[in-house]
């Protein structure tokens, strides 16, 4: 005798918005920060390149938090957690720069732009892989893009006026129709470059310090980058300068071993980031051996010439003591080469 089978609908329709709630959650953080065709993409924003890596992290609340904080109103969409990847673009065994995707939200829908940067954290071009505004056409440009090619964080966030949401019009120049996605571009594009160092901070610096020491030193063939370079000079440093503090942020440094193809050390890199002429800057430093300046550099691009020169003139010098030096240049070169010297 059959039985009469009894059909809840209450279930069933509980069941049909959990598939349909699992299958919109997916759909939502696919659409963030998804490289559709990395090949194509990764070759149209890098000609030059034979291969690329892919590097898979978890942006995470924390992540969330910061870029709150860092770039309050803006902020990373729930659905922009879990986990994305970045492409490190190569040609043959030099690494040429980054690829990587975010989203930013719009009038029109989410908008997709597949970002190059390079090794410097700097924007080196980008492409729309979704938007549906046909701005985008006038924005894809050299005249618009030129603008944005070359900048890092805090010139992108100089585009901007100090909502941090719409454009300066004394800053950048942008056809009228064309504003609101350019506003549009920009945000994602300070938000991609500052989500990129933050949760991929130990490639960044990797390639970084690679970048660097691929100009001082030709004979370069790999690169050892030293862990927590600071804390293990730090104690030499107190004993040095005391409490004085020459600028330098110590939680910024990374300290590199260069050697050549015949495991030879060719020298060091050290970079840190300092304060110079009321400004934010990051200085490298090419260090010998021996412990003297081979070449220094700003990558952040020097204010006044007589601040580079002042930097350059350490050029070729050794430093040992603080009653060496003669002026701030020279006292946070002494700090740089104080640091190197832990690993020589």
């Amino acid at each position: 005798m059959k039985k009469d089978i009894k059909i809840d609908k209450r279930a069933i329709l509980g069941i049909i918005v959990i598939c349909l709630s699992t299958l919109f959650s997916s759909y939502a953080t696919a659409a963030f920060c998804s490289l559709r065709d990395p090949v194509e993409t990764i070759k149209t924003l890098y000609p030059q390149s034979t291969s690329f890596k892919s590097v898979v992290k978890i942006i995470d609340e924390d992540v969330r938090s910061e870029v709150q904080s860092l770039l309050p109103p803006n902020t990373l969409h729930f659905s922009e957690l879990g986990k994305h990847t970045l492409y490190i673009a190569f040609k043959k065994e030099e690494p040429l720069g980054y690829v990587h995707v975010r989203s930013e939200e719009s009038n029109w829908g989410l908008v997709e732009i597949a970002w190059s940067i390079n090794l410097n954290m700097e924007i080196d071009d980008f492409k729309f892989q979704r938007c549906r505004n046909r701005q985008k056409r006038v924005l894809e440009k050299d005249e618009f893009r030129q603008q944005l090619q070359g900048k890092n964080f805090e010139q992108i966030i100089a585009l901007l006026n100090n909502d941090g949401m719409t454009l300066n019009p004394q800053k950048i120049t942008v056809p009228p129709k064309a504003k609101a996605l350019a506003e549009v571009v920009l945000r994602c594009g300070m938000k991609t470059l500052l989500v990129t160092q933050l949760a991929w901070s130990k490639e960044i610096n990797k390639y970084r310090l690679y970048a660097s020491a691929k100009i001082h030193f030709k004979q370069m063939s790999e690169i050892v980058v030293m862990e927590h370079a600071v804390k293990k000079s730090l104690s030499h440093l107190k004993t040095i300068f005391g409490e004085v503090n020459t600028g330098i942020d110590r939680s910024s440094v990374k300290v590199a071993k260069v050697f050549d193809t015949k495991q030879s050390l060719l020298g060091l890199i050290y970079i840190g980031d300092l304060t110079i002429d009321r400004s934010a800057s990051t200085v490298e430093w090419a260090i010998s051996p021996v412990g003297k300046v081979i070449g220094v550099n700003n990558l952040m691009g020097w204010k006044h010439p007589s601040t580079q020169r002042a930097f350059e003139n350490t050029v070729g010098n050794r430093y040992s003591k603080v009653n060496h030096c003669n002026n701030r240049a020279e006292l946070v070169t002494l700090e740089a080469l104080l640091t190197a010297k832990t690993f020589l």
